[in-house]
């Protein structure tokens, strides 16, 4: 059994499957993390009332081009990547 427990490994579930075969099970955290997450928000009442979607943001601390054509992969379309703010470096 793999605990997939990084926000970047679902986009690698299919690779990942594949390496280690059908014999071995792949545990998905991301839904417990959305439903934790929300769970939170609620709690310190930050949970927008908000009916539309909301927009994707994305930052990095690294190379802006690199990141942005990573995302736009794994996204699968364009994305806008902003550099981190100097004090989050």
């Amino acid at each position: 059994t793999i605990v997939l427990g990084c926000t970047h490994y679902p986009f690698l579930r299919p690779v990942i499957a594949d390496i280690v075969g059908p014999e071995v099970a792949l545990i998905d955290t991301g839904a417990a993390v959305a439903r934790q997450v929300r769970r939170v928000l609620e709690a310190r009442d930050l949970l927008t009332p908000a009916t539309t979607p909301g927009r994707e943001r994305f930052w990095t601390g690294g190379d802006l081009r690199q990141a942005q054509q990573v995302i736009a992969r794994l996204w699968d379309g364009p994305v806008e990547v902003q550099p981190l703010p100097a004090p989050y470096r």
